[in-house]
């Protein structure tokens, strides 16, 4: 059961590293550092993303989630969701302005925090 239970953290949390993995390469791009391996790396993160956001709702038997019927989580993962919709928008941009660039940045620390409150809930639903 623990092993269970710590596979599900990992799974819960990883949308943290996701999301500054993004990031990370968008600026790569932006910064024309191995601007090819970087979009597609660029590309596969967001795919990777979307499908671990929906996961983490509605489950996902490969990626071993069972997704979720709690009212507290789901109304966190609606906001990390919402957020993550836009940190996508931006980092799927052709070119970003500074002030793009700053939204970004901001959008990714709101993420964080919204999904860190997800793996809280997540720990004390499967705690009790």
């Amino acid at each position: 059961m623990a092993h269970i239970k710590s596979m599900l953290y990992t799974q819960v949390g990883k949308p943290r590293m996701y999301i500054n993995k993004l990031v990370k390469e968008r600026l790569l791009i932006d910064q024309n550092i191995n601007t090819k391996e970087n979009k597609n790396s660029l590309n596969q993160s967001i795919k990777d993303m979307d499908r671990l956001m929906k996961a983490l709702k509605d489950g996902d038997k490969e990626l071993e989630l069972h997704g979720t019927e709690d009212r507290k989580i789901l109304e966190k993962l609606s906001i990390s969701q919402k957020i993550w919709e836009e940190v996508k928008s931006l980092a799927s941009k052709k070119q970003l302005s500074k002030k793009e660039w700053d939204k970004l940045i901001k959008e990714n620390e709101e993420f964080i925090k919204a999904q860190t409150e997800v793996v809280k809930l997540t720990r004390a639903s499967n705690d009790n």
